[in-house]
């Protein structure tokens, strides 16, 4: 997943945590990137 990112022209640097627990979910999503899928 961090090299798929880092392939984006914009990003400089990347950091990917892989969790299980607790379970992701949408509400998660900061209101920028909710902004940005234009969910709000």
């Amino acid at each position: 997943a961090q090299s798929r990112i880092m392939t984006i022209e914009e990003m400089d640097d990347a950091v990917v945590e892989l969790v299980w627990d607790p379970p992701w979910n949408k509400e998660m999503i900061s209101i920028e990137g909710k902004m940005k899928l234009g969910m709000i």
